[in-house]
């Protein structure tokens, strides 16, 4: 995908934020009969569908063919097993499928968004400081924290430290340095951007600047008319 491809279609981080919290709310508290049937299909391709658009294709593969055996076993498997399987199957597509959109969705705004560009984005929807700190901080340590656990790893096999030797060597040795680490990185990343002025009471300048587009509105539109549809789905229960 060439870098034209990638301005046209690349969306605003309100837009980003507000698909989030419209996936993550309706797929996990709506019903799943009537209208909300379609409301459940479209909120749950978007994030994949995205994803292939911003050239990742081969995570797009890979989600849609969970997707794919996920409706498979809610529709046949679990229909044929009977028992404490069909329990476990059950709650296991029901948690998948109403939860891992969400997270899709929010992998999506993490790494097709700058933090300057969310930082803006806050700015703009008049978001306190108390809480653009904290979140920015954060969409700065998951690339940081992907990849400290990456050192951590090769340092553990160049140390021939595996699951055969327990899982507490395990944990002693892998999550507890990446626990101290991650906890080191925050107040590095909190540091550094308070040196930044990212603090500072008067309006920061920015050298771009964000702004809703077409493709925006569909997505916004298409937000609007889900949550409609979903409180019309609350009240006629």
């Amino acid at each position: 995908m060439n870098i034209n491809q990638k301005k046209i279609f690349q969306l605003d981080p309100r837009t980003k934020i507000l698909l989030v919290l419209t996936i993550s709310t309706i797929l996990v508290s709506g019903g799943t009969q009537g209208n909300m049937f379609y409301v459940r299909i479209f909120l749950s391709l978007t994030p994949i569908v995205l994803l292939f658009i911003d050239g990742k294709v081969t995570l797009f593969v890979k989600l849609l063919f969970l997707y794919s055996l996920l409706f498979f076993i809610d529709s046949n498997l679990s229909n044929n097993i009977k028992g404490t399987l069909n329990f476990i199957l059950g709650a296991m597509v029901g948690i998948f499928t109403h939860m891992l959109p969400g997270f899709i969705m929010a992998y999506y705004l993490f790494v097709t968004t700058k933090v300057s560009e969310f930082i803006l984005a806050m700015e703009k929807l008049k978001v306190p400081k108390t809480l653009i700190i904290p979140l920015s901080v954060l969409l700065r340590m998951f690339p940081t924290m992907k990849e400290e656990y990456s050192y951590i790893q090769d340092a553990m096999i160049m140390r021939a430290i595996s699951w055969k030797n327990g899982p507490v060597k395990m944990f002693e040795y892998r999550i507890i340095p990446f626990i101290v680490s991650t906890i080191t990185i925050g107040d590095e990343l909190i540091a550094a951007s308070l040196t930044r002025g990212i603090d500072n009471p008067i309006k920061r300048t920015n050298y771009f600047d964000i702004k809703i587009k077409f493709l925006d509105v569909v997505f916004i539109t298409s937000c609007i008319l889900c949550w409609a549809i979903y409180f019309f789905d609350k009240v006629k229960l």
